[in-house]
């Protein structure tokens, strides 16, 4: 157990920056959710893994290594989603039926990209029933990293899986426009590694071609998640880098959520689609926004 404690430490410290909550902790399971497109959306999201958080059975099928965040994390009882399995360390985002976008920093080379597991099943459709495998078919294999950027606004990978995914829709991808101020948005993801989260209702701060800052609720686990606009629900941007996650309290000995207000903090910054699909663009020839 120490072992894997360990490793998930060192998997979500090594692939993802800092996050935090802005206001009231937003983020839901997918039970939670009602709405046939986020639902949809949300099905095409991808969580990465490696060997030793989930493990390979003789039937082909993958055990979800049974460690729980709050655990693994060392967190304050009252922390949201403490007793949840955490299995992964990035999020991406399903682009083509082949491809998959996530941030730079989660892939920084090909080394990286053959020692990654990603997996399409790992959510909770059911309050309270976690998951305990996931089944081989929605299990991929990075297969080659096609392009990568990482800088300080423009933070992406594009990777090539081992098959097609066709149980499922790539989503649309926002190529005409870019998030302004005021614009509300909502993230998709994996937040230290947990089954998938969708955060709702966000707003952009500031933004530009290249990049946009909004007040979503992430954690290290959601670089690689894609923000989707909620007037259009085309993905409009891939999360990267934000404001510290949790802080020690001595006197509990546990770590306790970092919070803001809805405007307070840093704000949590994304890389726009708008500004890297001249480089997306080569390697997609379907999903174009309209």
């Amino acid at each position: 157990m120490l072992y894997l404690m360990s490793l998930l430490f060192i998997m979500t410290s090594s692939f993802a920056d800092p996050k935090v909550i802005y206001g009231e902790d937003s983020r839901q399971d997918l039970w939670e959710i009602t709405d046939p497109d986020i639902l949809a959306a949300a099905h095409s999201t991808l969580s990465f893994s490696i060997k030793g958080l989930i493990l390979p059975m003789g039937n082909g099928n993958y055990k979800v290594t049974p460690t729980k965040l709050r655990d693994s994390l060392s967190l304050c009882p009252e922390v949201k989603f403490g007793d949840q399995p955490a299995a992964g360390a990035c999020s991406s985002t399903l682009v083509s039926p082949r491809h998959v976008l996530t941030a730079g920093h989660c892939v920084p080379d090909q080394k990286r990209c053959d020692e990654l597991y990603l997996m399409t099943g790992f959510h909770i459709e059911r309050g309270g029933e976690y998951p305990q495998g996931i089944s081989g078919k929605d299990v991929y294999r990075c297969k080659k990293l096609l392009v990568r950027k990482q800088d300080n606004a423009q933070d992406f990978a594009l990777i090539e899986i081992d098959r097609e995914i066709t149980d499922r829709k790539p989503v649309e991808l926002e190529t005409k426009t870019y998030p302004l101020r005021g614009h509300q948005v909502r993230m998709i993801g994996y937040p230290d590694g947990l089954p998938s989260k969708v955060v709702s209702h966000a707003t952009v701060r500031s933004g530009n071609y290249r990049m946009f800052l909004s007040n979503v609720d992430a954690f290290k686990g959601n670089s690689g998640s894609g923000i989707f606009s909620e007037e259009t629900g085309k993905l409009v941007g891939i999360m990267f880098k934000g404001d510290r996650d949790y802080f020690f309290n001595s006197r509990r000995g546990c770590y306790e959520l970092n919070v803001f207000s809805e405007f307070g903090g840093r704000g949590e910054d994304a890389t726009t689609i708008y500004g890297i699909w001249p480089i997306l663009a080569p390697f997609l020839t379907t999903n174009l926004s309209e």
